[in-house]
């Protein structure tokens, strides 16, 4: 969380709510007793709600995430309480055997389903923890009658629409949890691939938004489109068109076309008189011109969509395929999936990529946030007891230490990783504190900076020079 990319401060302290979700991969996931099936999401596991719970519990008490401080969420979340889940990768292990995956620079595509690290670069043996904030969620899908890959994406496609607001585009990033039964539906009916699907999804979601890419072009991105030269130059033909659209008005309606057919001229009517109010009506002719280019790209996507059966992202939901991040988890019955929606809009601006999800590794050397070399040196000890015990079965294991002694094993770990956060934290808000100390200084001189008066005209002459011209008369 304390890499610059996941911007910590702006994720926790935005007024939508935004908090950290992590996201756990490896078999560490089955050393720790994570959950990653009934309930993923919910209460009632004890290792989940701890780990989740220590990083709020970290941020409010140590790094002074306080509300009404740097944390000022309007409505806030559940999620602020601390989420964390793991994916059930024993699901997806399957199918392992089929099709194989080689590592390298040469590995070949994806074959089957694989877990989450292993599509951000990293080995499935490998422990990993993934860090993306999130903004709301989970939002759920309920689902009882499809039966097709198909139906289920554009099931899918128009919950996903809706996160934010369903005319907003761009999405960064939304997270995904797929239950094992729709996972099942979905790898059953040519879904083999998690690239696959995002593609699938990213499709249906363009196909939604084509009825939508009119108010979208015209409202929210025309503000920066009319300052482009070419819509500035349309605002100076406002006038000379509404004259010649006056002109044409009359000259059909004293025609003798228009006058022998009535229904012809009912309609004819109409379509001017609508023309004109909408000229009269509109303060520029930039703004009918972008509402002209919505229509245009819309005909365009939906031409594309219905008849080639080829969906255009003129205008997506989110940025592209990639910006769906995927994981199975969950109960083995019920066609229920969720979703969360991640933190920022846009390709490029001020709220594109605000928080991108972090991946790092989980391991034991000093280094690395554990616990040392006292922690290490226990661990090595555990470890060839275990050897030991192993090479000679008849042995009788020795006793278990007393519980009093357990706990303060455990204690003292725990403070060891404390330490190691705060005095991570403190060297993060240090930095931050110093460059604001600065300015702050650099100001204060400035404004008391006193104002250097001129000297009188005769400061410019040396007084032991007067004295020796004196002496010399």
């Amino acid at each position: 969380m304390l890499d610059e990319k996941f911007n910590l401060h702006g994720s926790h302290a935005t007024t939508m709510g935004g908090c950290p979700i992590l996201i756990v991969n490896g078999p560490i996931r089955n050393s720790i007793s994570l959950n990653c099936r009934l309930g993923v999401l919910g209460s009632g596991t004890r290792v989940n709600a701890s780990i989740g719970r220590a990083i709020k519990l970290v941020l409010q008490n140590v790094g002074g995430a306080r509300l009404g401080g740097t944390e000022s969420t309007t409505l806030g979340s559940p999620n602020k309480w601390g989420l964390c889940i793991g994916e059930l990768e024993e699901l997806l292990e399957e199918e392992e055997e089929e099709s194989p995956i080689k590592y390298g620079k040469d590995k070949p595509p994806l074959k089957r389903w694989v877990p989450y690290h292993v599509t951000r670069g990293f080995k499935p043996s490998e422990n990993v923890v993934t860090v993306m904030a999130v903004t709301g969620g989970p939002y759920q899908l309920v689902d009882f009658k499809t039966t097709s890959s198909y139906e289920l994406c554009r099931s899918m496609a128009r919950i996903i629409k809706t996160l934010y607001e369903s005319r907003i585009p761009l999405l960064n990033h939304v997270l995904c949890v797929i239950s094992p039964e729709h996972w099942k539906l979905l790898s059953s009916d040519g879904v083999k691939t998690k690239k696959q699907f995002q593609k699938m999804l990213f499709d249906h979601c363009n196909r939604l938004m084509v009825s939508d890419i009119p108010f979208i072009v015209a409202r929210l991105l025309g503000p920066r489109l009319s300052k482009k030269p070419i819509f500035k130059t349309l605002s100076k033909f406002l006038f000379p068109l509404r004259v010649i659209l006056l002109g044409i008005l009359v000259a059909v309606l004293k025609s003798d076309a228009m006058q022998n057919n009535v229904d012809l001229m009912l309609g004819v009517r109409i379509f001017i008189g609508t023309m004109i109010l909408v000229l009269l009506f509109t303060k520029s002719l930039s703004e009918i011109a972008l509402w002209g280019l919505g229509y245009f790209l819309a005909g365009i996507c939906w031409f594309s969509s219905n008849i080639l059966n080829k969906p255009l992202g003129i205008v997506p939901k989110v940025c592209g395929p990639d910006s769906f991040q995927v994981i199975v988890a969950g109960g083995g019955a019920g066609k229920f999936s969720a979703f969360f929606p991640g933190f920022g809009v846009g390709r490029d601006g001020p709220l594109a990529n605000m928080t991108i999800p972090i991946s790092r590794t989980i391991i034991n050397d000093a280094g690395s946030g554990g616990g040392g070399e006292e922690e290490d040196e226990e661990f090595k000890e555990d470890d060839r007891e275990g050897e030991a015990r192993s090479e000679n079965n008849d042995a009788p294991p020795p006793p278990p230490p007393p519980q009093s002694e357990r706990r303060r094993v455990a204690s003292s770990r725990f403070g060891m990783v404390q330490d190691r956060i705060k005095l991570l934290l403190r060297k993060y808000k240090l930095q931050h504190s110093t460059t604001l100390n600065d300015k702050k200084k650099e100001e204060k001189d400035d404004q008391q900076t006193p104002e250097i008066s001129p000297p009188p005209p005769f400061c410019f002459l040396n007084p032991k020079m007067e004295q020796e011209e004196e002496e010399e008369e």
